[in-house]
């Protein structure tokens, strides 16, 4: 099963899937037939085609043997989609390291404070398709004021070159340190100072969302 999951985020990682990767992954609930798009279908088609017998389950081997000549109906690509989704969200879930893309808030002991932005480039983009990249507040404005410093991988910052020797450097390391280790009391301090879910930017009105500083769907979805 181990490799399985690699070899399922391995293949929904490549650069032209990495959003239907992260939508897969945050899915909460099984695809119904009406989630399934022809980008979805695409994606488990090719995911299936390159699975070898030591990765695969006699299920997902029958079911790509008899798909071959006439296409995958709509329920062969739901169960393919759920094992990777599956898959991925176990992955994710034993790692520790999924940070979602949004906005946090990171409290350093002594009570300074970082907001860091965390989002995906869509995978047709000119600068790093397909890349996490992430962003510090450096002014008053927390929707433009951003500044990138840095690429996210599996948990881990890869620093861009011109801040590797900058004075400021170890305080955004230690800032994605933080966030990495529990993006959800993150995500809660950005909403609490705020007002606004850091997940999907929304202004939080319900008195519980007020209080946990995100809202219910974003929570689900970011598996929290």
């Amino acid at each position: 099963m181990s490799t399985q999951l690699s070899f399922a985020e391995q293949t929904a990682r490549a650069p032209s899937s990495t959003s239907l990767a992260t939508t897969i992954a945050e899915r909460s609930e099984p695809f119904r037939d009406c989630d399934v798009t022809s980008e979805l279908a695409a994606l488990a088609r090719a995911w299936l085609e390159r699975l070898t017998p030591e990765q695969s389950s006699d299920f997902l081997l029958s079911v790509r043997q008899q798909t071959r000549d006439r296409g995958m109906t709509t329920a062969q690509v739901r169960a393919v989609l759920e094992v990777i989704r599956r898959g991925l969200r176990q992955s994710r879930d034993a790692s520790g390291r999924h940070v979602p893309d949004g906005t946090f808030t990171v409290v350093f002991e002594g009570g300074s404070r970082r907001t860091i932005r965390v989002r995906t480039q869509n995978p047709q983009a000119r600068f790093a398709p397909g890349r996490t990249c992430v962003a510090y507040l450096r002014g008053p404005q927390n929707t433009s004021d951003f500044q990138g410093f840095g690429f996210l991988d599996d948990g881990k910052l890869q620093l861009w070159a011109k801040y590797r020797d900058s004075e400021g450097a170890d305080l955004l390391i230690e800032a994605v340190r933080v966030l990495v280790a529990d993006p959800a009391a993150a995500a809660k301090a950005y909403g609490l100072e705020s007002g606004r879910c850091g997940i999907c930017g929304r202004e939080l009105t319900v008195p519980e969302s007020i209080e946990a500083g995100i809202g219910p769907v974003c929570a689900q979805k970011a598996g929290w």
